[in-house]
């Protein structure tokens, strides 16, 4: 009997999620004080398959306009085979039902997660970038 797999066939959770990573985009924020104390939020992509980060947008009100351009803006760059078939986010208010529908639009399934992952990743990443900024600080917004 092989352990690494469930009793009916399937193949473990990981190795399932590891198949899936290639269709998977997750998004969130983070945000930036600049010199000036204000507050910026960064709109940002992991691609989960090659782990890459991509910056979507900084504002400091990231009101439902702006997400919805935001969001047409990613689905056009996204057409053909580099579109994803899901998009992982928190459960953030900034996020529209406008958002959303430009994305399921295309096909691409919504994930609503309570406490999402990207949540971490955005915070170490952001950390990692706000470390950067403080030795050479360029945002004087």
């Amino acid at each position: 009997m092989d352990f690494g797999q469930h009793l009916d066939g399937r193949p473990p959770h990981g190795e399932h999620f590891r198949a899936q990573a290639s269709a998977i985009v997750a998004t969130d924020f983070f945000t930036v004080e600049t010199v000036c104390l204000k507050t910026l939020y960064v709109l940002f992509l992991i691609e989960l398959h090659t782990r890459r980060v991509r910056l979507a947008g900084v504002t400091d009100h990231p009101n439902g306009p702006w997400m919805l351009q935001r969001a047409r803006e990613l689905s056009m760059n996204r057409e053909g085979a580099g579109r994803p078939g899901f998009l992982i986010r928190d459960r953030d208010s900034k996020f529209t039902r406008t958002f959303d529908d430009v994305f399921t639009s295309d096909g691409v399934q919504i994930i609503n997660h309570r406490r999402c992952s990207v949540k971490s990743t955005g915070c170490l990443w952001g950390g990692a970038m706000r470390v950067g900024s403080v030795a050479n600080p360029q945002c004087w917004a």
